[in-house]
């Protein structure tokens, strides 16, 4: 009897595994059915045909079109769009937000995001995004956020380089950060390299804006900014953009509630935010009424390493610091 009721399982779990599709997507002239054979030549197609637990693979090439999800995936099902060769990533150059996450258990894997230096945000993640990954990407070349998320929800961000966000000027000051993130839960940035921002690498909250965020995760990153080595959007070589690389706000309204927010650095290492450009450049901006754990954190190199912040109109920062370092800034 057991044998008969293993091989009845077997059966009824052979077809749902089988539903499971690989699509190919090239950067050819002429569309095709998505085989490998004969790819589709846009992801809108792609991604219409994908379901959760398809995979998209996108073969090297440019590709002159952004990407824009169009279903969720689902736990243990994602739909994921990956580099088919990781040696040989394919870009995606577009003038204007080159990826927009509307939809949850997505991943994103292996891909080179490319802004043009046009006025729009390179990624943008909705409130529909929850559960994103974004892995092993490139994102570069923007006037506004390399990545901007609007309340989505256990978000990964894992082993991405952001680079070259450069609103404004030297002399005319426009903020264009790496990450932000407004109204998150659980957000997860780890193993990225930031840096080249006239904003903030990472911030938290812009507008103060409700729902509120908590707990945020960033560990074994680098968020850097020094001289340009070339001219880039409206600045010049040598020009050293950047306010801070890790900057937290909160909502006021929330000043006087048992809301604290929760923020956590683990081996997060911070330099290059020598005096200029605004005052008081610092690597580590906590404030308000954050409760942020520093665990391996490095600051060398800035005018303000640590500028922790106490009780202000939007409250004060709790800040724990251990195994902290702070070496060649001007002030602590």
């Amino acid at each position: 009897m057991k044998k008969i009721f293993y091989t009845f399982s077997l059966l009824i779990l052979l077809p749902v595994l089988s539903f499971a599709a690989t699509y190919y997507v090239d950067d050819s002239g002429s569309n095709g059915d998505g085989s490998l054979s004969n790819p589709f030549n846009n992801f809108s197609d792609a991604l219409n045909a994908a379901q959760p637990g398809d995979v998209i693979m996108v073969l090297p090439g440019t590709y002159s079109q952004d990407i824009n999800t169009e279903r969720s995936g689902q736990p243990g099902q994602r739909i994921v769009i990956q580099a088919y060769d990781p040696a040989n990533r394919p870009l995606i150059s577009t003038g204007g937000g080159a990826l927009s996450i509307d939809h949850s258990y997505i991943t994103v894997d292996g891909l080179i995001f490319d802004g043009e230096f046009d006025g729009s945000d390179v990624v943008k993640i909705s409130s529909g995004g929850d559960n994103t990954i974004l892995r092993n990407c490139e994102i570069r070349n923007g006037t506004k956020d390399g990545i901007d998320m609007n309340e989505a929800d256990d978000v990964l961000i894992e082993n991405c380089e952001i680079h070259h966000m450069l609103g404004g000027s030297l002399s005319n000051q426009v903020d264009a950060h790496g990450i932000v993130a407004t109204g998150e839960q659980n957000l997860t940035i780890r193993g990225c390299n930031i840096y080249y921002t006239s904003g903030d690498c990472f911030q938290t909250d812009p507008n103060r804006d409700y729902p509120l965020w908590d707990n945020v995760l960033i560990e074994n990153c680098t968020l850097w900014t020094g001289p340009l080595p070339a001219d880039a959007a409206d600045w010049n070589a040598g020009e050293i953009p950047g306010e801070n690389a890790i900057d937290t706000k909160i909502n006021e309204d929330a000043v006087g509630t048992s809301y604290r927010a929760k923020i956590t650095l683990r081996h997060v290492t911070a330099y290059g935010f020598v005096p200029g450009y605004i005052n008081n450049r610092a690597a580590f901006n906590i404030k308000e009424k954050v409760d942020c754990l520093m665990e391996g954190v490095v600051a060398y190199g800035n005018e303000i390493g640590f500028r922790l912040r106490g009780p202000g109109g939007r409250g004060g920062a709790y800040v724990t610091m251990i195994n902290c370092i702070s070496y060649d800034n001007d002030i602590m």
